[in-house]
């Protein structure tokens, strides 16, 4: 079940719960409880131009593996065809999820990651949108697992994407 409110037309807010019946293939008879909360926030700034920003909390709840808590936050500066973005991620996970034989299954660990990069939309056809991106993340490792990952492992990335175009109707935008 869901609940999805917009107390205004720059916020929308939602909280779910679900039950979900062996969601994983490798264990079939454990059930989960799923829980998400979310706040987004948009500010348009000019024609083009906004920043948008997310909070996100989940959690699962099984009799296997108790509850795994998860946290988001992003924000996106958009000024016309340019974009530079941030996120911050938070997940526990236990040692049978990351496949951790050394380990018991019970143990946890607090895993984050900081990405932030740049984008700038190329051209727009037939209300699609072309953009070439680069980002990097930071994952921070706890330090159990400094030996398998190292202390702050780092990731790279330069890409295209394809997207709708923002829908204008009227001369206002959707």
């Amino acid at each position: 079940m869901r609940l999805s409110v917009n107390p205004s037309k720059e916020w929308a807010l939602q909280v779910s719960h679900g039950w979900l019946k062996s969601p994983e293939e490798a264990e079939p008879n454990d059930n989960v409880k799923r829980f998400t909360a979310s706040a987004i926030h948009t500010k348009m700034l000019g024609e083009n131009s906004y920043v948008a920003t997310t909070f996100l909390y989940g959690q699962n709840t099984s009799h296997h593996g108790g509850i795994l808590p998860s946290a988001l936050a992003e924000s996106s500066l958009q000024l016309n065809k340019n974009a530079i973005y941030g996120r911050y991620e938070f997940v526990v996970k236990d040692a049978g999820e990351l496949d951790l034989t050394s380990q018991p299954d019970a143990t946890r660990f607090n895993i984050t990651a900081f990405t932030l990069g740049y984008n700038r939309m190329i051209t727009t056809f037939k209300s699609t949108n072309l953009t070439i991106g680069t980002q990097a993340t930071a994952n921070f490792s706890p330090t159990r697992l400094r030996s398998l990952y190292g202390t702050v492992p780092v990731g790279f990335q330069v890409y295209l994407r394809l997207t709708p175009a923002i829908m204008k109707m009227g001369g206002m935008k959707m």
